[in-house]
C-alpha cells in the first residue's frame, strides 16, 4: 500500500483525508449510509466474473462492518477534529447523529 501511494501518478492516495472529511462530513455520511448498503444489497456480488477474486464476501464484511463496528471507529475517528487530539481511554466520544437539527 505504501509503493502505490508513493508510485499513484493521480493522487488518489493523499494521505489528506483530515482535510476533506469535516465532522458534518462524517455524520453526513453516517446518516445516508443507507444508500451504499441498498447498493450493494442490491447486487448479485457473487455471480460476476472477480467473484474468484472474493468480491462476494468482502462486500458482506463491509456490510457487517458497516451494521456493527463502524459507529464506533467513526466516534472515535470524529474526536480527532473535534478535540485535536485522539481520545484516551476515559474520554467522552462525540455521537454520530447531529445535536443541532
Amino acid at each position: 500500500m505504501v509503493e502505490a501511494a508513493d508510485c499513484d501518478p493521480f493522487l488518489g492516495y493523499g494521505c489528506d483525508g483530515d482535510a476533506h472529511w469535516t465532522p458534518e462530513a462524517v455524520r453526513e455520511w453516517w446518516r445516508d449510509r443507507g444508500r451504499i448498503t441498498q447498493y450493494l444489497s442490491e447486487h448479485d456480488w457473487d455471480g460476476i466474473d472477480w467473484a474468484r477474486q472474493g468480491v462476494g464476501a468482502a462486500v458482506r464484511d463491509y456490510e457487517s462492518y458497516i451494521a456493527g463496528g463502524l459507529a464506533m471507529d467513526l466516534r472515535v475517528y470524529l474526536y480527532w477534529p473535534e478535540e485535536g487530539r485522539s481520545p484516551a481511554p476515559d474520554d467522552r466520544l462525540p455521537q454520530l447523529q447531529s445535536t443541532t437539527l
